[in-house]
């Protein structure tokens, strides 16, 4: 299968002056001159991390990852080429984007160093304006500058410099004038041309075209961009330890992007499988169900970052819509963001929101090594172990200590003492006294921050049971970020808890569409479908999850209620064992309970267990209790219901929703709970 992809490349392009000629006059010297010019090359373009891409007779195309390197190999080369024969090679340099297929490369910036190596002088090493840029901090590479050059199939004229050293010629003034001079010379055909008639008539026959194509494109519907997904950047910074920058650059674009209402955007969780594909983008698209790819190659030089971006409709065909380089010092890489997102805006016709463009014209400052940090600890709390939430934690002090004026870190510490009581791990008392201090002061830092709000949602509806104030907390940051998967799928819980269930399903299937390969959105939405009573839905997208991560504690904490409600009580039994699988004790009560008096017995061992722990640590009775409601011990249940409501679990709003509390609803005593 064909592959390609678009890549920022340091360019060089070399040739033999004269070879032709010599081929003709005496075949065996050009050939053993073409094998001296081989070992030259290719011992060098390896020494400097380069790849030589092909052999075209006696030229050489070859790709670098640093343009500094880049350089350094051609002067080398030159001082080769002048101690061990006496062919002249000529080398141009530039500095652009490639479209790398099947272990080749094509494009503009194969096309510029091509039309620069040809201008050279014999032994000489020019470049163009865009490479100079790349090695601009490097004091050692002095170079002249030549003249604004209009080169064949290149719109605007491309500065051309040479590299000045006392081992390399310099450029003759006669040679200089014919290069400013070089755009009068290849005018003056231009002028016969217009006189022609064929070319009018040819003008004639391509307006009609024009008008043929116009006619085809209004009454042949395109399909419209509605979804999009930024899949990970290509790091061609050269150094591997800038891999967090590189990914820090495609959270935030995918952040910036998502803010636009009229796009589906792809979450990161999502596009990160696609690291390193060999996929097509139509192999991509059809995955994540979009319309388009935005894809992109970061590439540093100094303190400039350049980005390569480009937007590729996949669907129905594979075709271009838009590409552009983006230049910033690492100070203002912010700006950058806000502006890609304008442009994507515009390319896809969506029409952005009042409230979008001040959103996307507005970008606060980051420290990356803090912001690496709480990405690190978003990645594990999402995980909700012990041992994860506890990762987290780590993660986000560190990022605190590195930048205290961030709101991110404090709101991912509030969030920890949210996902350590939901876990059983700690007691409400514990933990939501300081959640709530770190969630006031990330409202402190940064009210408009989507996360943020997201955050306050969930600490309200769950910590704090204030339905109310968690649900405007969830509708504002939403608004700030439409395509946040995981604030659209907990809001689906929080819409069962109004019994708004054809809301709280469509906020789950956004989240599912905007993040399809999350295991969490997927674990939280099939809680939604068991709470919406779709149990069937629910059986498939928890064994969906379980099939790619058979530990993943939601999927096996309520794929059991969802074999409970379809009263597959043996499939539900072997979930319970699974889900205890490191904790024999617990098996062995739940063994030994279904050999005595089956499904429900063996429910009752292991609450009986769970009481007798409670007295040495933290047990949360909420767990008791719904142990109890499914091995239908109504009483039992509503004395550890009584027991959570007391401690505030943080379970505790489920019981407006969870259907295994169905058959205890018309208690009085669950009707007082």
């Amino acid at each position: 299968m064909t592959s390609h992809s678009r890549q920022l490349a340091a360019i060089m392009f070399t040739d033999i002056v004269g070879y032709t000629t010599l081929m003709g006059r005496d075949e065996e010297i050009a050939l053993k001159l073409l094998e001296k010019n081989r070992q030259i090359h290719k011992p060098l373009i390896t020494k400097y991390g380069g790849h030589l891409i092909k052999e075209m007779g006696d030229g050489m195309l070859s790709r670098f990852d640093s343009a500094y390197n880049a350089v350094k190999c051609a002067i080398d080369i030159q001082k080769e080429a002048s101690e061990n024969f006496n062919g002249k090679i000529r080398i141009g340099l530039h500095i652009g984007e490639i479209v790398v297929e099947n272990n080749d490369i094509f494009g503009d910036g194969v096309n510029i160093a091509s039309r620069i190596e040809a201008l050279a002088d014999p032994a000489g090493i020019y470049l163009s304006g865009a490479f100079l840029n790349a090695i601009s901090n490097h004091t050692d590479i002095r170079t002249i500058f030549l003249a604004n050059v209009n080169l064949k199939n290149v719109l605007d004229p491309v500065p051309v410099y040479c590299v000045s050293d006392k081992h390399l010629p310099k450029p003759e003034k006669r040679k200089i004038r014919q290069l400013k001079n070089l755009n009068k010379i290849e005018s003056a055909p231009i002028t016969r041309i217009f006189r022609s008639p064929v070319f009018w008539t040819m003008v004639a026959l391509l307006f009609l075209s024009i008008l043929t194509i116009r006619w085809w494109f209004d009454y042949k519907a395109v399909r419209p961009v509605k979804a999009i997904a930024i899949i990970p950047f290509a790091n061609f910074t050269g150094n591997a330890d800038q891999q967090y920058f590189v990914d820090m650059m495609h959270d935030a674009v995918i952040s910036e992007i998502s803010k636009i209402s009229g796009l589906i955007v792809k979450s990161r969780t999502s596009t990160l499988q696609f690291t390193d594909t060999r996929m097509s983008i139509p192999e991509i698209a059809k995955i994540l169900n979009v319309d388009a790819i935005v894809e992109s190659s970061v590439y540093k030089a100094g303190d400039s970052v350049y980005m390569v971006v480009q937007l590729i409709r996949a669907r129905p065909v594979e075709s271009h819509i838009w590409t552009q380089t983006y230049e910033r010092s690492m100070r203002n890489i912010l700006t950058v963001y806000g502006d890609l997102a304008k442009t994507v805006a515009r390319e896809v016709e969506v029409q952005l929101t009042p409230q979008e463009r001040i959103q996307l014209t507005y970008s606060k400052e980051v420290n990356p090594e803090a912001y690496k940090a709480y990405l690190n600890g978003r990645f594990h709390w999402n995980k909700l172990t012990k041992a994860d939430l506890e990762i987290a934690e780590g993660y986000f002090l560190r990022s605190m200590e590195l930048d205290s004026n961030s709101a991110l870190p404090y709101a991912g510490l509030a969030s920890i003492g949210l996902g350590k009581v939901q876990m059983g791990i700690i007691a409400w008392e514990e933990a939501i006294p300081i959640s709530l201090s770190f969630i006031n002061k990330a409202l402190e830092i940064d009210s408009t921050h989507a996360e943020v709000y997201r955050t306050f949602a969930t600490m309200n509806c769950w910590g704090l049971w204030n339905f109310e104030t968690s649900k405007k907390a969830f509708e504002k940051s939403i608004s700030y970020a439409p395509n946040d998967a995981i604030a659209r799928v907990y809001y689906s819980h929080l819409l069962c808890f109004y019994h708004d269930y054809d809301e709280a399903l469509k906020q789950g299937e956004q989240a599912l569409e905007i993040d399809p390969l999350n295991p969490l959105v997927q674990g939280i939405f099939g809680m939604t479908l068991n709470n919406c009573r779709q149990y069937d839905r629910a059986d498939s997208i928890f064994n969906r999850v379980l099939k790619s991560d058979p530990t993943n504690s939601i999927a096996l904490g309520n794929l059991k209620s969802t074999y409970h409600m379809k009263k597959q009580y043996d499939k539900a039994f072997d979930i319970w064992k699974k889900d205890y699988a490191r904790d024999p004790q617990a098996v062995y009560m739940l063994e030994s309970g279904f050999e005595a008096g089956g499904y429900e017995a063996s429910l009752k061992k292991l609450a009986e267990l769970l009481i007798e722990r409670s007295n040495e640590k933290f047990v949360t009775p909420w767990r008791i209790s719904t142990l109890y409601a499914r091995a239908g011990m109504a009483e039992a249940s509503l004395v550890y219901l009584r027991k959570a409501y007391d401690v505030h679990d943080q379970n505790m709003p489920y019981i407006i929703s969870d259907p295994i509390f169905d058959y205890m609803r018309n208690d009085p005593g669950f009707q007082q709970i």
